[in-house]
């Protein structure tokens, strides 16, 4: 079989995982990947430390709150089990498929934490990174295989079919987990989808519009992590005293890097956005917002489910929000406070200072 080269002129920067367009035989990648694969397993723990260092702005714990390496664990019992009980995988219905597409600190994590509630559901967060590691990944990436990449995309599928069939008492009928943008979705973009799509994956599209409100978020977790005195580190807090420690957080005033990246975010959603809808149409995805997330849990919720056409059902999560009830101004510095806010002002993204939650009161 010969892998097509990924060729494609991204509208933006990215840093954030496009490694590059080489290709390779088939078996290499596969055996390569296979092999970094056990090597992030048994190392998970300091690989996800370093990923994390590196800007992944994701929980130290999974959504359910168990620790990563439980999750890794689990995630890799299952994937050693799919081959051992494939005979009996094959003659059970299929499940339903679905996967979640983001960018960091966009409440994926919040997310899954309501959406994996569900009785019928089994949501996982980021399961092809943490059961690849960072190296593993990488690795995948830069081959530049989008059929190796949905190999992998089968083998955490399969996985957590098994789980679902045999861990969760067998009511599920719809699984899938959440991919990042630089996870692979910006490197294989319209190649990607049209193998999913020619599946028959249902594509959740979770966007967050408050770039400050990210950017904050981003900054005080990265701030928080590496604090010398701190041993633990909680980006997705679940106690006010989590919350209150990261809301004590002073950012840096560095407001033409922060636009930086507000156009960024902003790119890459319209990119994203755009290849959704010229392969599957403008019905054929659900967009969720995570303003309306949060506004109204339970009935965007029942949107979702309406989506995948599943009854409604009650879903609460256990994460306490960070940032509610404070304005976006206490988290700079009083020197900083008047610049920052004059340049965003008078920006394309001076939206972004006014309320647009119950929980947000703006500036």
């Amino acid at each position: 079989m010969q892998y097509r080269t990924m060729k494609q002129s991204l509208p933006f920067n990215n840093n954030h995982g496009h490694y590059g367009n080489k290709s390779k035989p088939s078996f290499l990648v596969v055996f390569a990947v296979m092999a970094m694969s056990a090597w992030a397993l048994l190392e998970s723990s300091s690989t996800i430390d370093t990923y994390t260092t590196k800007n992944h702005d994701d929980a130290n714990l999974d959504h359910s709150g168990r620790s990563l390496s439980e999750a890794v664990g689990n995630a890799s019992l299952a994937s050693d089990a799919v081959d051992a009980s494939s005979s009996t995988s094959e003659a059970e219905q299929p499940l339903h498929k679905f996967i979640v597409i983001s960018q960091q600190r966009s409440g994926t994590a919040f997310f899954a934490s309501l959406f994996d509630k569900h009785s019928h559901i089994r949501c996982s967060h980021e399961d092809l990174f943490y059961r690849l590691g960072l190296w593993g990944m990488k690795t995948l990436i830069e081959a530049g295989s989008v059929e190796a990449y949905m190999e992998e995309i089968h083998r955490s599928m399969d996985a957590l079919s098994l789980q679902a069939r045999n861990i969760t008492g067998g009511n599920v009928t719809h699984v899938g987990f959440e991919i990042m943008y630089d996870q692979g979705v910006l490197a294989f973009n319209k190649d990607l989808f049209r193998e999913l799509n020619e599946e028959g994956v249902k594509i959740i599209h979770l966007v967050r519009k408050n770039v400050l409100l990210k950017y904050i978020s981003k900054e005080t977790n990265d701030i928080d992590r590496k604090n010398p005195v701190k041993r633990f580190h909680q980006a997705h807090p679940e106690s006010e005293g989590e919350v209150q420690a990261l809301q004590s957080i002073k950012i840096g005033g560095q407001v033409y890097r922060m636009l930086q990246y507000f156009r960024e975010q902003s790119d890459q959603n319209k990119y994203v956005d755009d290849l959704l809808t010229a392969e599957f149409g403008d019905d054929g995805f659900h967009t969720m917002y995570y303003e309306d997330l949060n506004n109204d849990n339970q009935g965007e919720m029942n949107r979702i489910f309406d989506f995948l056409e599943l009854e409604h059902e009650k879903v609460e999560s256990q994460f306490t929000k960070i940032h509610k009830g404070k304005h976006a101004s206490e988290y700079f510095s009083e020197k900083n406070k008047e610049r920052v806010e004059g340049v965003i002002r008078n920006s394309e993204f001076a939206f972004v200072l006014e309320p647009d939650l119950p929980s947000y009161p703006g500036w």
